[in-house]
């Protein structure tokens, strides 16, 4: 059911004379003092003369004095319903009532009050007209209660009501009220001739009432007759009409809107200063000055004049779809498609912003999302052409000729008149090879419609043989010799040549094009395509940087310019063009994104994190924000947090199915098993070959010791991706995790033979390691051998004899670690405890060294502070040692740690500390966790205890 706007009140008639008087009777009856009924008078001739803020202020002085006094409860209600203070207006009014005040005194303004705050089943359920004893007030308020029935969609009963209020002996309030209702329904059939006479009639019979001129006003706007908005408008703002402020702004908002449909940008422009002095923080001021500077060209004012609309109120439909717009002219398509989202969530029936929205995924290659968008949309309003158009589009773009087809002859059917139905429905017949329906549809199209000359510039081009090339060749080129110099018969041509493989003819053309219309980012766009193909560069390059030395600011050509910088190996340059991009708009939702994937492919997580945090902070919509912030925090061990963002991106992108994987391994790894499952069983359910959903949920079921599950997922990606390396590889986890040692080495070994990798060298390390199987370094030795540049396989077999207790093996691995990487920081802690080991004066010192080198790199990560706390112990500074294992000990728990609490407690002791040391070393000996010290902690426990400590 539609839902309606919010009814605004009008209190500006004969009645308001009438009920002021009745009050005066009513306080005469209840005080008799002179000065509190002087002050009645003085806000009665505030009311008259519109000043309500003097009335106002009045009663609320007189208030303070009294409380009880109903007479000024009932004016101030009055008054501050007239300024729009709707929640005070109806808490006067219910005071009134409460103080004993009739309803004929009160109910009207309550009535508007709750109505006005959208509060419509009050409105039905407290206001009873059968209880007020003047039939004109009892009519007006019966219409108001019917209206805030139509707006709480009871449409049938509302409209009964309507039809017996013009029907009967009813005031002409309540007239006017019965004629608003009864547009407005006319408006939600689409019947907008009705709704205009109905809302004539409204104003014949009470002229110069706010609400009724903004609503016909709206009708003729959502229709495009900005002539006759601008006359009606402009004959209120010169005249004397009794109004709030409130709709002085609105009625010069929509006068505003009506300039801009008639493209009378400089009387806009001066009506948008006279919106800043009603009001300049409302939304719709700013939003009005942007979509000046829009429809004047001036796009990066446009821009931040939305972006201030969007930062103070986020969920403002109108700027959002301006703003995509904009940024499908920048052919900004993330950007476009996060803005038209918006749009769409805060407003469903915005059609204009549903169409957009669903071009942009289409021009992304996201052909099921724009399915679904434009479904949801006819599932509002099942008949509306433009959308059963585009629906039509896109499924015949999915492959589905036959339904798109239908759509499209149902769209043509409903608006046979419509170039924009007809020309969609002869390109199907086209692209499904009957050109003599195409043909017909063209020849169809109204006179009027379309010039002749283009007419037939389009029945000649739908009549082009694509069965034979040469005689399309001949065809194009009889057009260009019949319509020289006509943009649309060149681009034709350029894209038919390229289609065709004649590549100099193209580019040709799409000179031509930009010749005619320099800067035409349609047919540079084509060169670089041309560029693309050849993989030579050089004009597609001159070009966009001649565009970004125009415009520095222009997004577009610096990240054109990004991508043939990177795809000319000119990497460097490409990275700087992104960072120029973000320096000229930090803002930005693409520099940003591409910024932080950037970092993510570096390894530089917190970089990426930076600019992923930015863009979502920017851009709360974007998935692929959230998906990049996901992946920056994952890496950073931010389990929980990434868990949140793949959350988030899965919800404003549910067809993406690589958000749905990530959300599984970050639920995984945040120890959420059935979220996880669920989230792979998704994927998969999705994309039943998505392989590393299966394997992850292979693996999660042999965990969970679940092997006939897991063997039947194994089954399926055999049947399915036979033997090769990816399969084998995933079933060799599987193996893996079920504990079949050997089958997972045979699958390893045979990933191995297909194509050698450090992570299946590693995997078949560690199931060797794990299981005890010879020779386990085996596969290390190998990948170092060929690799002797890659530090990762060193420091694995440097670990591997460190923990075999073979520290002279072990050291040479270390310093060849070092040697590549010398910021390793879990290579200097290790090879500081070895040098510490061999006791030799100068490894002492080179130990303590490293282990400092190694605190300071790791960022005093406790189990690395650990080791350089203890060797300064071991060095003898004491002091020094107590400080950096203190927070070592205070980041864990002599529970989770033992050996840390060992070493802490040793300090402690040789300070003298000895009860402190007594009970860290109880609570570390408690937890009956192995640790490497623990009958050093015994031992020192027993020395404290036989001091008598």
């Amino acid at each position: 059911m539609t839902k309606l706007s919010r009814t605004s009140c009008n209190l500006f008639h004969s009645r308001w004379l009438i009920v002021v008087a009745v009050t005066l009777m009513f306080a005469a009856c209840t005080t008799d003092e002179r000065t509190d009924v002087q002050r009645v008078a003085d806000a009665r001739v505030s009311m008259e003369k519109l000043r309500f803020r003097e009335a106002i202020i009045e009663m609320r002085n007189l208030l303070r004095k009294d409380p009880k006094n109903v007479e000024a409860r009932l004016i101030l209600g009055a008054a501050l319903l007239a300024t729009g203070d709707m929640e005070t207006a109806e808490k006067e009014a219910s005071r009134a009532r409460d103080l004993g005040a009739p309803p004929d005194l009160y109910a009207e303004t309550l009535a508007r009050a709750l109505q006005g705050s959208g509060n419509h089943v009050e409105v039905i359920a407290d206001i009873d007209p059968d209880s007020i004893s003047d039939l004109d007030l009892a009519s007006t308020l019966r219409a108001l209660r019917a209206r805030s029935m139509l707006d709480l969609g009871s449409i049938q009963e509302a409209d009964q009501v309507f039809d017996q209020t013009l029907a009967g002996d009813s005031s002409t309030e309540a007239q006017r009220i019965a004629l608003l209702g009864k547009a407005t329904i006319a408006k939600l059939d689409e019947d907008f001739e009705q709704a205009e006479r109905l809302m004539v009639r409204a104003i014949d019979l009470v002229p110069d009432v706010p609400e009724s001129v903004l609503a016909l006003s709206r009708i003729y706007l959502d229709q495009g007759k900005y002539e006759l908005a601008k006359a009606l408008l402009g004959g209120v703002r010169s005249g004397e009409l009794r109004a709030r402020r409130q709709d002085w702004f609105f009625i010069e908002a929509q006068f505003t809107e009506a300039l801009l449909g008639l493209k009378e940008i400089d009387e806009a422009r001066a009506s948008t200063v006279k919106l800043e002095s009603i009001d300049e923080t409302h939304p719709m001021t700013v939003y009005l000055k942007g979509r000046v500077e829009f429809d004047s060209g001036n796009l990066d004012k446009a821009i931040e004049l939305f972006q201030q609309t969007l930062s103070e109120y986020p969920n403002y439909a109108p700027a959002h779809t301006l703003m995509g717009i904009v940024m499908i002219q920048r052919e900004d398509f993330d950007q476009a498609e996060m803005h038209l989202a918006n749009a769409v969530s805060n407003n469903p029936e915005n059609v204009q912003a549903r169409r957009l929205l669903a071009e942009t995924r289409m021009r992304m290659g996201r052909d099921e999302a724009a399915v679904r968008t434009l479904r949801d949309g006819l599932n509002i309003d099942s008949t509306n052409a433009d959308l059963l158009t585009m629906l039509g589009r896109a499924r015949m773009r999915g492959g589905e000729q036959d339904a798109g087809l239908e759509h499209l002859l149902e769209a043509y059917a409903k608006t046979p008149d419509s170039v924009q139905s007809g020309l969609a429905l002869a390109s199907a017949y086209l692209s499904s090879g009957q050109s003599d329906e195409a043909v017909n549809i063209i020849r169809s199209l109204p006179e009027k419609s379309i010039d002749d000359k283009r007419r037939e510039i389009l029945i000649r081009v739908a009549k082009l043989d694509n069965n034979d090339r040469d005689r399309a060749e001949r065809q194009i080129e009889e057009l260009l010799n019949d319509a020289p110099g006509d943009s649309y018969v060149i681009g034709l041509a350029g894209s038919f040549y390229a289609a065709t493989g004649q590549l100099g003819k193209a580019r040709t053309k799409f000179r031509e094009l930009l010749a005619l219309s320099p800067g035409n980012r349609s047919a540079m766009l084509n060169i670089l395509n041309l560029d693309e193909r050849l993989d030579s560069y050089e004009e597609s390059q001159r070009l966009f940087e001649l565009a970004h030395q125009q415009d520095t600011r222009d997004l577009l050509p610096a990240l054109v310019l990004a991508r043939i910088y990177e795809a000319t190996g000119q990497q460097d340059r490409a990275l700087n063009m992104i960072k120029v991009a973000h320096e000229s708009n930090p803002t930005a939702l693409l520099p940003n994104l591409m910024l932080s994937a950037q970092a993510l492919r570096d390894g530089a997580y917190a970089e990426a994190e930076q600019f992923a945090t930015t863009a979502v902070k920017e851009y709360p919509n974007s998935a692929r924000a959230h998906a990049l912030n996901g992946f920056s925090k994952m890496y950073r061990g931010k389990i929980s947090e990434s868990k949140a963002e793949f959350q988030r991106a899965v919800i404003l992108s549910p067809d993406t199915v690589q958000y749905r994987y990530f959300l599984g391994k970050s639920a995984w790894a945040n120890g959420q098993l059935h979220q996880a499952r669920t989230s792979f069983e998704n994927v998969i359910r999705f994309d039943p070959g998505h392989l590393p959903a299966l394997r992850s949920l292979g693996i999660m079921h042999a965990n969970a010791r679940k092997d006939a599950q897991a063997n039947k997922l194994a089954d399926q990606i055999e049947a399915q991706f036979g033997q090769t390396r990816p399969s084998l590889v995933a079933l060799g986890e599987i193996r893996a995790a079920q504990g079949m040692a050997k089958e997972a080495e045979e699958q390893f070994v045979a990933a191995q033979a297909i194509e050698s990798t450090w992570d299946v060298a590693l995997a078949l390390y560690q199931v060797r390691q794990s299981n005890g199987i010879e020779n386990a370094e085996s596969s290390l030795l190998s990948w170092s051998e060929g690799h002797p540049e890659d530090s990762r396989p060193l420091l694995r077999l440097a670990q591997f004899h460190h923990a075999k207790g073979n520290g002279d093996i072990a050291i040479p691995y270390y310093e060849r670690v070092l040697s590549l990487d010398p910021e390793s920081f879990v290579t200097l802690n290790n090879l500081a405890w070895l040098y510490f080991e061999r006791a030799d004066d100068g490894d002492l010192a080179l130990g303590l060294e490293m282990a400092q080198k190694a605190f300071e790199l790791s960022d005093a990560e406790p189990s690395i502070a650990d080791t350089y706390g203890w060797l300064l112990f071991k060095s003898g500074r004491v002091n020094d040692s107590q400080a950096v294992l203190r927070d070592a000990f205070q980041a864990t728990s002599a529970s989770s740690d033992p050996d840390i609490a060992y070493h802490y407690a040793a300090v402690l002791e040789a300070r003298g500390l000895f009860t402190s040391a007594k009970t860290i070393l109880e609570d570390a000996l408690t937890a009956e966790r192995p640790f490497l010290s623990r009958d050093d902690a015994i031992q020192l426990l027993e020395s404290i205890e036989n001091t008598g400590h």
